[in-house]
């Protein structure tokens, strides 16, 4: 699931994708609970607003613009789905490049 469109997603909004699996990475028990926590803790250190961040993120994950939010997608993609999309995404607009 890529768009191929680089112009949608500038280096400063890659960079907090590859911020944000980082920081999932280092979950050790995969709830809901503790990747709201981490998201919120990825947006109050980078002062982010969530509307910048989630809606692309959420289009990333679903394919949709709206839908549940971001912690609840994640919970239920999984580790692995959601590095793989994240990921996806993220190859692909290098290669599109």
């Amino acid at each position: 699931m890529t768009t191929g469109n680089t112009e949608s997603c500038p280096p400063s909004q890659r960079n907090k994708m590859v911020k944000l699996v980082d920081e999932l990475k280092i979950i050790n028990e995969w709830s809901e609970k503790n990747i709201e926590s981490c998201i919120k803790n990825l947006l109050d250190s980078n002062d982010l607003i969530f509307a910048n961040f989630g809606k692309p993120m959420r289009y990333l994950l679903t394919n949709h613009k709206d839908g549940p939010s971001i912690s609840s997608i994640i919970s239920i993609l999984g580790k692995d789905l959601t590095f793989f999309r994240i990921n996806n995404y993220l190859s692909n607009l290098i290669i599109h490049k």
